[in-house]
């Protein structure tokens, strides 16, 4: 099994950008954070490690008020901040491509719309109850087998067991 590639080594999904470069460039596509830590080399887990890294050097960069990270969090730092503008941007480029359509489909205006903006133009999640005989509570019975029936019962399966194995 091969290591895992770091940080800052050559991808596998492009050799030419790093593993950090690829993540990023296949968020920024588009891509969910899986897709991208596969596509560079990388699992997912250790995405979720790296990106744990660069959140907890941010939190103490703002809890010592500091601006400069450490210099071992940096790269975490980095892809973290990155990976974040990486997704915004594909949501904007997506959020205006679909908009695009508006014009000729008011379909995606619609969709767009119950997306965007939920609680106005959302439909309301559906319900469904059930009830029992005159609208009361759903009748549940539940059989709990006996030490004794249980033994029983075994007892009979290994009875048939025994006459299908023996002539």
């Amino acid at each position: 099994m091969a290591p895992t590639p770091k940080i800052g080594e050559p991808s596998k999904g492009d050799p030419t950008r790093t593993v950090a470069e690829a993540i990023i460039d296949a968020v920024r596509a588009g891509n969910t954070h899986d897709c991208a830590a596969l596509w560079a080399g990388i699992w997912p887990d250790t995405l979720s490690r790296w990106l744990t890294r660069g959140a907890n050097e941010l939190a103490r960069m703002a809890a010592d008020n500091t601006e400069t990270p450490q210099d071992s969090e940096k790269p975490y730092v980095d892809l973290t901040l990155d990976l974040a503008h990486a997704a915004a941007a594909a949501e904007a480029r997506m959020t205006a491509q679909w908009q695009a359509h508006f014009p000729r489909d008011w379909r995606a205006i619609e969709r767009f719309m119950a997306k965007r903006y939920r609680k106005a133009w959302g439909e309301a999640p559906s319900r469904v109850e059930l009830s029992g005989p005159s609208g009361g509570p759903v009748p549940v019975a539940a059989a709990v087998m006996s030490l004794d029936e249980a033994e029983a019962m075994l007892a009979q399966v290994e009875a048939r067991a025994l006459e299908a194995v023996e002539p």
